[in-house]
């Protein structure tokens, strides 16, 4: 038998994928595939997120509240999306579902932030207005 032979045939002796984890690692792929997209669209609605937290209103405490809640872990009051608009409630949602990706994640938050000379407001501790 030769090398080739004893390749070919231990690729045909391997059992074949339980019909489980196959489901299972393309569902995995499928999520991986959709996080990946959700990745550009929350960059840009953290971007406007950010001008809205440089106006100090009440809606920026709000937007501040739950970005800071992701930032540092401590509980945020879900309630703080009631006195959100719309377009922020949608904002805030695209950046909930892609933070923690490899590529938005602490420093992405971080960024946004420190390029509007506001990360120092964001990271303070307390309700700063």
């Amino acid at each position: 038998m030769n090398a080739t032979n004893a390749t070919t045939n231990a690729v045909a002796a391997k059992p074949p994928m339980d019909p489980e984890l196959k489901q299972f690692l393309a569902k995995v792929k499928a999520m991986q595939r959709e996080r990946d997209a959700l990745v550009q669209p929350a960059a840009e609605a953290l971007a406007r997120l950010v001008v809205v937290c440089a106006n100090r209103t009440g809606q920026s405490q709000h937007l501040r509240a739950l970005l800071f809640s992701l930032w540092n872990g401590k509980p945020a009051r879900l309630n703080e999306t009631l006195g959100l608009d719309w377009e922020l409630k949608r904002d805030f949602c695209a950046v909930l579902l892609a933070f923690g990706h490899d590529e938005f994640f602490y420093k992405a938050v971080q960024a946004a932030f420190e390029a509007r000379g506001l990360f120092a407001w964001f990271t303070a501790e307390g309700d700063e207005r």
